[in-house]
């Protein structure tokens, strides 16, 4: 029994490096990766989904023969265009705070 105490407070103990040795690598990894323009690296977001949003995606994605990603960014940039007004109206009100 004693063992297998040793044995979970070892694991324990090495589990935060081995989880930040997992961060890096998978940091340096995403660095080294570039949508678009050579070295050039997208904003990353992680967004939750209703099934049936997720589901919408999934088939306009589809019938559009893009990523999920790529249309999510097509869809922002339609209503980036319709809002662009109200947008800047915006942006230029936070600079004043």
């Amino acid at each position: 029994m004693a063992k297998k105490k040793d044995l979970a407070s070892a694991i324990g103990a090495m589990l935060p490096d081995v989880q930040q040795q997992a961060q890096d690598t998978i940091e340096e990894y995403d660095a080294r990766k570039t949508q678009g323009k050579a070295g050039m690296k997208l904003e990353r977001m992680n967004m939750g989904f209703s099934s049936e949003n997720y589901e919408f995606l999934r088939v306009m994605a589809g019938i559009h023969k893009m990523s999920i990603t790529k249309y999510v960014n097509h869809l922002i940039e339609e209503e980036r265009r319709r809002s662009a007004d109200l947008y800047n109206k915006a942006k230029d009100l936070m600079k004043d705070l």
